[in-house]
């Protein structure tokens, strides 16, 4: 699967793993596509690379394995991710002089007021016609 289709389970299982000291083979014991049978380290790699995924009955076991839920491995923390989203949109809708003086806030002392806009990232274009706004 090509990295742009990701939708970040391989990463968050690889990290619930690791967190759970638990090697690729130790997680694949018993989580094979047959019952009492193990997925091979290569199988728990493949999930965490997101080349393919375990079946749902793979997945629950996984899941009480590293004590997650299932909607902590496919999702994420949903409620981290609207919060960013909607800080992102809060920042866009800021004037020019309003980003340089949040960002100037932000650095401190560290940046002298005067070298604030070479740190500050180019306002987003806003879509024009219909075409580039279903985009």
């Amino acid at each position: 699967m090509d990295k742009s289709a990701s939708f970040g389970f391989g990463a968050r299982l690889k990290a619930a793993r690791q967190a759970a000291k638990l090697s690729g083979a130790e997680l694949g014991r018993g989580a094979g596509e047959k019952p009492g049978k193990d997925a091979s380290k290569q199988s728990v790699a493949d999930w965490e690379a997101e080349r393919h995924y375990p079946k749902a009955d793979q997945l629950r076991l996984i899941c009480l394995k590293l004590n997650v839920s299932a909607d902590q491995l496919i999702f994420g923390d949903i409620k981290k991710d609207a919060e960013l989203e909607k800080a992102a949109s809060v920042v866009q809708a800021l004037t020019e002089d309003q980003r340089k003086k949040l960002l100037a806030m932000m650095l401190g002392p560290a940046v002298p007021d005067g070298e604030v806009a070479k740190h500050l990232p180019p306002t987003p274009q806003q879509p024009t016609t219909k075409k580039e706004r279903s985009k």
